[in-house]
């Protein structure tokens, strides 16, 4: 098996409708050497208790991973910091 880890950038705003959906899509996969970034830009739902209880209720707060914004920074900006953490 390859060594390859996969990052999936992940940046959202008020996903509360679809995000676990997407979590899922990933966890499902039968190749398991990922990491999920995501960047909340200011939802207004409940993108990111979804994401928090997900999280809590795999076991995945090793492979995922969410951060809100503090200000709002539209999709492109989010995509560039994001790309910046993908050697962590």
């Amino acid at each position: 098996m390859s060594d390859n880890r996969f990052v999936i950038i992940m940046p959202c705003y008020n996903a509360e409708s679809t995000i676990a959906q997407s979590l899922l899509s990933v966890i499902s996969q039968s190749y398991n050497n990922w990491k999920i970034l995501i960047r909340d830009d200011m939802s207004s739902d409940k993108t990111r208790l979804i994401v928090e209880q997900f999280i809590q209720a795999f076991g995945l707060k090793d492979k995922i991973f969410i951060e809100t914004n503090t200000e709002k920074k539209w999709e492109v900006r989010n995509i560039v910091e994001l790309l910046s953490m993908c050697d962590d």
